[in-house]
């Protein structure tokens, strides 16, 4: 099954504001550059952002009902990812995490957040997520606790004099 609204029909009853607020998150998913998705308890892809859909290279149609093996997980990845929508599931509770993947783009680091979708019954339904590529950020504060530890090892040797006084001291 998959779902996402396709006009800015109302989703309260008729209310324009509400026709409004729904075309409006529908802008905000299908634009943004960051990962937007919905698994069925049974890990399969239940909806996918068009971001998401071009990292992973497939369309709509063929992701739709894949599980994370089909996706192109790794098996280690798919495991975990189904052992967060496990926990998710159980204690209702979001689980955030880092994880590197190769897809369209290469091997990017991602930071991703899985949460629970809850039915009319209060039961978890589905779980959602959102997913931001890091991998730019990540290097550069690499890059700056480097230059950090690199100026630290270098310190003493940058006035040698000043260390030869001590040591008379």
């Amino acid at each position: 099954m998959s779902y996402m609204p396709t006009s800015a029909g109302s989703s309260d009853g008729g209310s324009a504001q509400g026709g409004a607020a729904l075309h409006w998150l529908q802008a905000v998913v299908e634009h943004t550059p960051d990962f937007v998705y919905v698994f069925g308890l049974d890990n399969r892809l239940l909806y996918a952002n068009d971001a998401l859909l071009q990292m992973w290279g497939v369309a709509r149609d063929a992701a739709i009902g894949q599980d994370f093996l089909g996706l192109g997980y790794e098996p280690w990845h798919a495991r975990m990812h189904q052992r967060e929508i496990d926990q998710v599931r159980s204690t209702r509770e979001p689980v955030r995490g880092e994880v590197a993947f190769s897809g369209a783009h290469g091997r990017r680091q991602y930071d991703y957040i899985f949460v629970p979708i809850l039915g009319a019954d209060g039961a978890v339904e589905a779980v959602g997520g959102t997913t931001r590529d890091i991998t730019d950020r990540r290097e550069m504060e690499d890059r700056h606790a480097f230059r950090a530890s690199l100026a630290d090892a270098l310190r003493p040797l940058s006035d040698p004099l000043e260390e030869i006084g001590r040591a008379h001291v």
